[in-house]
């Protein structure tokens, strides 16, 4: 059941953002000096982990990005991943984003390409793991409003843990869906 339940959401936020959307040629989402602030949660199931590192998680994914030009954003994120494993595990990344927002400013919807690296830590059951993330990713914004819109996008994130001289590197695919605000200003957020 849990691994359908990211998917339909994402379906779900896809299909009322198509239907509840309407441009707004009065707040152009894209524009050098918008601001994007999106949070999302996504699922992830590790690929080649050792056994005793291998499980599902959840994260939990704050973002901010501001647009240095019209359609590019650089910003940083923020990753809480809680794995379903042997005991609960907690994973922490943060680093810097650059992203590539496709269309016009003013257009309904927002194809994007992502990429993210991160420093990461684990908390294990023999001590904490650290190390470091590379993510990229792909999906689409489809504004609600002047100044909101549902996203939906898939990933995929490279990561080196390691503690006391061992380690591993793994990749996993990821699948999410959230929400955004746009603005140049707080009272943007207010439409």
């Amino acid at each position: 059941m849990r691994d359908r339940v990211l998917p339909t959401l994402v379906l779900l936020c896809l299909t009322l953002s198509v239907s509840m959307a309407a441009p707004d040629s009065t707040y152009n989402a894209v524009n050098k000096g918008s601001v994007l602030i999106a949070g999302g949660i996504s699922i992830r199931n590790t690929v080649n982990a050792p056994q005793e590192w291998a499980s599902n998680a959840v994260n939990v994914n704050p973002r901010l990005m501001y647009f240095v030009a019209q359609n590019l954003a650089l910003g940083a994120d923020l990753n809480l991943y809680i794995f379903d494993h042997v005991s609960t595990m907690f994973e922490f990344g943060l680093g810097p984003r650059l992203g590539y927002y496709f269309n016009k400013p003013d257009a309904r919807a927002h194809p994007f390409v992502e990429m993210g690296l991160s420093y990461r830590t684990r908390n294990a059951g023999n001590g904490a793991l650290g190390g470091a993330g590379v993510d990229v990713s792909a999906g689409i914004v489809t504004m609600i409003g002047s100044s909101w819109g549902t996203e939906a996008k898939i990933g995929y994130l490279w990561e080196s843990l390691g503690q006391s001289g061992h380690g591993y590197s793994d990749g996993v695919f990821t699948v999410g869906a959230g929400l955004s605000a746009w603005a140049k200003s707080p009272e943007d957020l207010r439409k």
